[in-house]
């Protein structure tokens, strides 16, 4: 399914007309309409694409996904359910820069390719 599709579809989950999913992302109408029927020039940027997101009150790093907003070097985390837990974890834990250095610290103790004990 392509990604102004997934939008429309989305959206009509959710009652929403097109105005009320502008207004609720902070975007024009028309740029609305545009991503659903396929006629917007370039994908949608990043920033519009977690608007939407947050409107439609669905996963942001999944909707990037869908528009091809993910940098490929995350691309495979991303597709791993387990990496992404862990990933919105350490974002709300770790804040300070030597708190990243100790969780990276930690990940270089793993030996590469043994499961890590639970």
């Amino acid at each position: 399914m392509d990604f102004g599709t997934q939008i429309r579809e989305l959206r009509l989950e959710q009652g929403l007309t097109q105005r009320d999913l502008a207004d609720a992302a902070g975007l024009n109408y028309s740029y609305i309409s545009k991503i659903e029927s396929g006629r917007l020039a370039h994908t949608p940027s990043s920033r519009a694409v977690a608007a939407l997101a947050r409107a439609l009150a669905v996963d942001e790093l999944e909707l990037l996904g869908s528009a091809d907003k993910v940098p490929e070097a995350l691309a495979p985390m991303l597709a791993n359910p387990e990496a992404v837990s862990f990933l919105r974890k350490a974002a709300t834990r770790v804040q300070a820069p030597e708190d990243w250095r100790y969780l990276s610290r930690l990940l270089d103790e793993v030996p590469v390719g043994q499961e890590v004990a639970s």
